[in-house]
């Protein structure tokens, strides 16, 4: 009876570990919508929302190209380029680019942009 315990244990810590399907938090596809046409209303859904936890870097690392992105399309000056970055590293190392390719590259001309206004080198 402790050997099937300890396999069920096992069996249930493997699924609890693997990759789960990346689904976007509801504020984010929302957002999401919002931001070809009512990039203001974009900006108040993920301002206005819980930011994701830095540990789920997919939900993390969309809701900073989104933030971006909307304060990008709303002339909100970017003074950093730590949620660029954060962005970057994580679409980089992905394989499905294909949804957020298009966004990708703004942000990553969003970078060059910023690097070229200020001098800044991070």
């Amino acid at each position: 009876m402790r050997y099937l315990s300890y396999i069920v244990f096992c069996l249930f810590s493997f699924a609890m570990c693997t990759e789960q399907p990346k689904e976007l938090l509801p504020e984010l596809s929302y957002a999401e919508s919002l931001m070809q046409r009512c990039p203001n209303s974009a900006l108040v859904v993920l301002d206005s929302m819980e930011v994701p936890s830095p540990s789920d870097k997919f939900q993390y690392a969309t809701w900073c190209l989104l933030i971006t992105q909307a304060r990008d399309k709303n002339y909100i000056k970017h003074t950093s380029d730590s949620l660029i970055n954060i962005v970057l590293d994580y679409f980089e190392k992905q394989d499905d680019l294909q949804d957020t390719d298009d966004q990708y590259h703004k942000v990553r001309k969003n970078r060059e942009s910023f690097h070229s206004f200020t001098g800044f080198r991070g």
